[in-house]
């Protein structure tokens, strides 16, 4: 039986590496692929492991733990890469080694197999991890959908209504050069009849229209992608409005804690001079506390955004500016926290 192997780094994975996967796939009866670790790049392993094995199923994927920092030149790093992938690969008989680098020479001669080159040149994808690192949004191409959907920040606003969610939402998207996502409510119900009232199978609708939008326009997302509210308000809507929210409601509201990278919830106090009565007030706090108990039971963390526009949209770039995708933004913030006000005070 032929088994192929490839290593890399895969970060991202793109389309350069699918036409090597592509070819090998095509002449040997195995795949293996082995993704060393990386300490240059925001994308962890099992993000980057992930991404292979939804788009190759069939593959066999290696997380390379611990693996040699570098695979350059020079027979001394030649040497720690041939021992690390061949005590990982104890087990596996490897007879083509594919590689689009100068290192397949030395990784297959270590490893007894074919040196399979594929597309040295990069004529077919003129593309590299790095330039795609570089600059994401002008790289795209390149990439798979549900690989760029990874590159991108999502920051999603909440809040009652009258809170400045759709101008905060448009406001910085104009700021950073991208697209903000609209409430899909409001275009909802202008196809409605007058009156009509929203039942389970609108909610349900809702929910579809919201994210397909997400979805279309994050591919044209450059860094951000901005949203006007989720799934957490529908399903509050619902509760408020039936006494109940349906199986994709809750759920796509469940799914909601990891669908976004950044919540932002909107007080109250902006625009309160826009409510009509004293009774739409007292509504839109009730409103207001249920969302807030909801990320609170669901433990999504959550910035209150107060002030002004100009002051909202301050804190939200402050928060953008020192926030890393696949970090771990909120212990850092902690650690600052400490560090400022004494470990032994907090």
């Amino acid at each position: 039986m032929k088994t192929g192997l490839v290593i890399g780094k895969f970060a991202p994975f793109h389309f350069g590496h699918q036409y090597l996967f592509d070819t090998a796939l095509s002449e040997v009866d195995k795949l293996c692929v082995l993704v060393y670790d990386y300490d240059l790049t925001d994308f962890p392993l099992q993000l980057r492991a992930g991404w292979i094995r939804a788009l190759y199923p069939e593959a066999t994927v290696i997380e390379g733990w611990g693996s040699p920092r570098s695979l350059g030149p020079g027979r001394k790093s030649e040497l720690a890469n041939e021992e690390f992938v061949l005590n990982l690969l104890i087990g596996h008989r490897i007879t083509h080694f594919y590689s689009s680098r100068p290192h397949g020479e030395h990784m297959s001669r270590a490893l007894g197999s074919v040196d399979r080159r594929v597309d040295v040149e990069r004529k077919n994808f003129p593309i590299t991890g790095e330039m795609i690192r570089r600059d994401p949004f002008h790289s795209r191409e390149y990439l798979d959908p549900s690989v760029y959907l990874d590159l991108i920040t999502k920051v999603v606003f909440l809040g009652a209504g009258a809170t400045g969610k759709t101008t905060l939402a448009e406001a910085l998207a104009r700021e950073y050069k991208t697209v903000w996502v609209p409430e899909s409510c409001k275009n909802y119900l202008e196809t409605m009849p007058i009156g009509h009232r929203l039942g389970s199978r609108d909610f349900d609708s809702l929910i579809l229209q919201h994210l397909d939008m997400e979805d279309e326009f994050a591919q044209s997302a450059n860094r951000y992608l901005f949203v006007d509210s989720c799934a957490i308000m529908t399903y509050i809507y619902s509760l408020d409005s039936l006494g109940r929210a349906s199986e994709l409601v809750t759920s796509s509201a469940r799914e909601s804690a990891w669908r976004y990278d950044l919540f932002f919830l909107c007080d109250t106090e902006f625009m309160s001079e826009n409510l009509g009565s004293r009774a739409d007030s007292d509504e839109r706090e009730v409103l207001q506390k249920r969302t807030v108990t909801d990320l609170s039971s669901r433990k999504i963390p959550f910035v209150v955004l107060k002030g002004t526009i100009e002051e909202r949209i301050a804190t939200v770039k402050t928060v953008l500016t020192g926030f890393q995708k696949h970090g771990n933004y909120f212990g850092q913030t902690v650690l600052k926290m400490t560090e400022v006000i004494g470990a032994d005070q907090y």
